[in-house]
């Protein structure tokens, strides 16, 4: 596997094993990331391969986040 464009300084092996990695819930995560996105993405297919890259290590905190803004705003558990 050659080393992508977007990732210089990663190894080819480092990007395999965590794109390798990704399950359904991490695909969930950027399609949800990617509808509240307001910017105008560029480069879809580096965005793309940055996002899913860094999933595995942003998903934990971003529901994190988003559970206890939930919980600070009244809105946990409403529809």
């Amino acid at each position: 596997m050659q080393r992508p464009k977007d990732h210089p300084h990663c190894p080819a092996e480092l990007v395999k094993s965590k794109l390798m990695k990704l399950n359904s819930s991490h695909i969930e995560f950027v399609f949800d990331c990617i509808s509240k996105n307001t910017t105008e993405i560029r480069n879809i297919k580096k965005y793309l391969l940055a996002v899913l890259f860094n999933a595995p290590s942003t998903i934990n905190g971003y529901y994190t986040a988003l559970v206890a803004h939930d919980m600070n705003t009244g809105s946990w558990g409403t529809p």
